[in-house]
């Protein structure tokens, strides 16, 4: 079972390869470019989980768990992970 960020940055490959699909199928940039982005600004915050310490990892594991809720439905994802409320 991988580690909720390497789970969250496999479901965003996944998202950029559909966003390029799409794009391919339906030539609209501006869907792209925004999925694209979005993508973009979750693999920072997962980054900066990764390098933080102390209370902003745990700030910032909390933000990943709730990206990575979004995928909750996927076969791979660990209801552990599930942020709390």
């Amino acid at each position: 079972m991988p580690k909720v960020d390497e789970f969250l940055l496999n479901r965003l490959d996944s998202d950029e390869t559909v966003a390029h699909v799409g794009y391919r199928r339906d030539h609209c940039d501006v869907q792209l470019d925004h999925a694209l982005e979005v993508c973009t600004v979750r693999r920072r915050l997962v980054w900066l989980y990764r390098t933080a310490s102390g209370v902003d990892s745990d700030v910032l594991l909390d933000v990943v768990k709730r990206f990575a809720a979004l995928y909750s439905q996927h076969p791979d994802y660990d209801p552990a992970w599930h942020p709390g409320l």
